[in-house]
């Protein structure tokens, strides 16, 4: 069996049984540079991949993959910054390597190729980018659970809101949608309310272009929808007293 299907039977082992990373850690050779980036993608792509696939029982959710995460980078030993060099190139810093490093390294560093597949299938038609949509939901939900900072988030919405001549691209509307949805709760706060109301501010315009494009109806509910989760204290659908259009700021007037 090879290494890689070993560290994808232990990541499913784990992703079953927090309780076993632990063990997982102390018996095998993962704080090996080579092997902890590899576990890092591993468990990267079957967060974004696994949620689109039909299987029973349904896979794990990104929230589960994220807690993974989380539970790893508080027991996984620093690695030497030295190791992980690739290239010849030369450390970040002279801190010790860690999971988490590695982890904002995949969903930070090569988020341009997050959005590159989005901008390379500009489509005619509504269908989301759902591998696209996985990638927000998950690097979302590391936020949430305090793997990732503030600036990778920053860097994702700034992408996703980067050119208003495709504002109404079906992909980097839905993806903003989601990205904000998921972390809405925890990163909406009085610290960062200068940088949320200049990207609802943003949100609102989208939606009055949007909303003047027949094909589009449903991209200017979406941004409106997540609008109106905010003015709603970032509670579900179920508990809002009024998700109309009217019931949403003016964002841009804040």
């Amino acid at each position: 069996m090879s290494r890689r299907r070993m560290l994808e039977q232990d990541v499913d082992n784990m992703l079953s049984n927090l309780d076993s990373i632990g063990d997982f850690i102390s018996s095998s050779s993962v704080s090996e540079p080579g092997h902890l980036e590899e576990l890092v993608e591993i468990i990267s792509d079957k967060a974004v991949d696994e949620p689109l696939r039909d299987t029973i029982p349904p896979p794990y959710s990104a929230k589960r993959y994220a807690q993974l995460c989380s539970a790893i980078t508080e027991m996984l030993p620093a690695i030497d910054d030295e190791a992980l060099a690739v290239g010849g190139a030369p450390p970040a810093s002279s801190q010790a390597e860690t999971f988490t490093r590695c982890l904002v390294a995949k969903c930070s560093s090569p988020s341009a190729s997050f959005f590159a597949e989005g901008e390379a299938r500009r489509r005619q038609d509504d269908a989301p980018c759902t591998r696209m949509l996985g990638k927000m939901t998950f690097i979302g939900e590391l936020f949430v659970e305090g793997v990732l900072g503030e600036e990778t988030m920053h860097d994702c919405v700034k992408r996703l809101q980067a050119n208003p001549e495709v504002s109404e691209d079906a992909d980097s509307v839905e993806g903003l949608c989601v990205l904000i949805s998921t972390t809405g709760k925890v990163w909406d706060r009085p610290e960062a309310k200068e940088h949320m109301d200049y990207y609802f501010a943003a949100m609102q315009e989208r939606a009055s272009k949007v909303a003047d494009m027949p094909t589009r109806t449903r991209l200017a509910s979406l941004l409106l929808s997540t609008m109106a989760l905010r003015h709603n204290a970032w509670l579900p659908a179920g508990q809002s007293q009024d998700w109309s259009k009217s019931a949403v700021p003016d964002w841009s007037t804040v």
